[in-house]
């Protein structure tokens, strides 16, 4: 499954911030970060136009975009709570730890492994 090759560097790039490391090796990390996590939502749609007919393509693109804008908000929230009472390095580890068991668990879906397969028409 090589869609999920960025998303690897991002999980255990936030592992890496967790340690609370120097300024200049978290800046390079994030950096990292960045480059890694970039291609994901190109990714993404790209998967959603190929996979989604076109009928149904305008609802799930609304609602895509309708939970993410919900999403942003409440993650923000509860990421501010989460954060005053456990900490920044322990949200962050536990972030990493869910991101790369989100991941890797993915190569154990049978039929995420038929999405490089080209869809029919």
């Amino acid at each position: 499954m090589r869609r999920n090759r960025p998303s690897k560097g991002v999980g255990l790039a936030i592992l890496a911030i967790s340690t609370a490391p120097p300024y200049p090796v978290a800046l390079a990390t994030m950096i990292v970060m960045g480059f890694a996590g970039g291609p994901l939502n190109p990714i993404l749609m790209s998967i959603r136009q190929e996979r989604v007919p076109l009928p149904y393509r305008a609802r799930v693109f609304g609602t895509t975009t309708a939970i993410s804008f919900v999403a942003i908000p409440l993650g923000q929230l509860s990421g501010g709570f989460l954060i005053e009472w456990f900490g920044m390095q322990a949200i962050l580890a536990g972030v990493a730890v869910i991101y790369i068991t989100v991941v890797f668990s993915l190569f154990f879906i049978p039929v995420l492994r038929e999405m490089d397969a080209q869809p029919s028409t």
